[in-house]
């Protein structure tokens, strides 16, 4: 069902979905618009028992590998994202940035051109545009707020 439709990352063995997507990808599964890990989950392992969660042990949203997904309550997928630092708010209450921009994997190229555009007087909604992403994100790019961000370098 989904041959050719992802790329398997060779650092991570994450399966990750081809299309760009910035929180989890969806797809028509079982007459459904349905999230990427979920429909694979269902694939590969089977039925979701009602109120249960499918939770990535490699916290990335674009990943589908059945290896990486887990069945869990949605306690548990609470108490995973504290343990893993993931929530709204550190230990000390600082603010993070939002939890998209914090998962995503954003490349020093890509830095690098938003604090270009934003030098040569681009607004964020513009910069958003250029490198597909929400304008906070960008904004959060260019002020250097990205320090949560797992930054590539490529």
């Amino acid at each position: 069902m989904f041959d050719g439709k992802f790329t398997v990352n060779s650092e991570t063995g994450c399966w990750e979905w081809n299309k760009n997507y910035l929180l989890y990808p969806k797809v028509q599964f079982r007459g459904k618009i349905t999230r990427i890990h979920r429909a694979s989950y269902m694939w590969y392992k089977g039925d979701i028992p009602k109120g249960r969660c499918i939770l990535h042990k490699c916290d990335n949203k674009q990943c589908m590998n059945p290896d990486h997904l887990f069945l869990g309550s949605q306690a548990d997928n609470m108490k995973d994202m504290n343990n893993k630092g993931r929530g709204n708010y550190n230990k000390s209450n600082e603010h993070k940035i939002s939890l998209s921009i914090a998962n995503r994997k954003t490349s020093k190229e890509q830095i690098d051109k938003a604090k270009q555009l934003r030098k040569e007087g681009s607004s964020y909604n513009d910069i958003a545009k250029a490198l597909n992403c929400y304008p906070s994100h960008a904004r959060s790019i260019c002020l250097d707020l990205y320090k949560y961000a797992s930054v590539t370098n490529g």
